[in-house]
């Protein structure tokens, strides 16, 4: 961490992990201790030491307690922590949306906690997993964001027909920050299908699960990606 500049990163927090120096001619100079902040302890760190975002305007604001799609909270930036403690463990390349999650989040340098007297209620090891499952969790992803693709944005209205709330999906899109459909929100009042079907499903309504949620949606892809139903319900017709 440049003790020059006036903000450290989550990312400059986790980064300098010390190690050997070695002259030009290979011989070891000393081994030097890094400054990076164990990740259950600055774990801790985020979640109660007032951390702070940048924002896209440069401006220092207060993480929020929202959810973990919205990209002020502690919970989007713990997420990405975790993410790429994961990857690094597993010895995977971290996702750059990772990275930048990291280097949004952080603190002044004047008001940095004292992590020396913090005590994490957990230990590192409870966020590593093996390779297999980075793997599956970059497989999760890909596979979402590649049936996403399918879909072509809809309005509200035309989610209402697919997904039958009782009308109260426009109630839901004009609260989208506060309930997290910002996840499928790709523009002014239009959304992605998939994204909101999947959100859908998580608020528990009778009757629906992802595999009829699947089903629906498989029934009203656009032309352009017409043959492509098997993708969502695994069934080749």
């Amino acid at each position: 961490m440049d003790k020059k500049r006036d903000w450290a990163s989550i990312y400059e927090l986790i980064i300098d992990k010390g190690g050997a120096e070695y002259n030009l001619s290979g011989e070891l100079i000393k081994t030097r201790k890094g400054t990076a902040i164990d990740y259950s302890v600055l774990s801790e760190a985020m979640k109660n030491h007032r951390l702070q975002f940048i924002d896209p305007l440069g401006q220092r604001l207060l993480a929020t307690d929202g959810g973990i799609n919205d990209c002020q909270s502690k919970l989007f930036a713990l997420n990405a922590l975790t993410k790429y403690v994961q990857m690094e463990t597993a010895g995977v390349e971290a996702y750059d949306d990772e990275e930048s999650a990291l280097y949004s989040f952080g603190w002044p340098i004047d008001v940095l906690p004292d992590f020396s007297s913090i005590n994490p209620h957990y230990v590192t090891q409870n966020i590593m997993v093996d390779k297999a499952s980075i793997t599956q969790i970059k497989s999760d992803e890909v596979y979402e964001a590649e049936l996403a693709e399918l879909f072509d944005d809809v309005t509200v209205a035309e989610l209402e027909k697919m997904f039958s709330a009782g009308g109260k999906w426009k109630g839901w899109a004009e609260r989208a920050k506060r309930n997290e459909l910002t996840y499928a929100r790709n523009g002014r009042a239009v959304f992605n299908p998939y994204k909101a079907g999947v959100w859908f499903v998580k608020q528990n309504i009778d009757g629906y699960d992802l595999a009829r949620c699947h089903r629906i949606l498989a029934s009203n892809l656009p032309a352009r990606s017409k043959g492509s139903e098997h993708l969502l319900t695994g069934t080749v017709s």
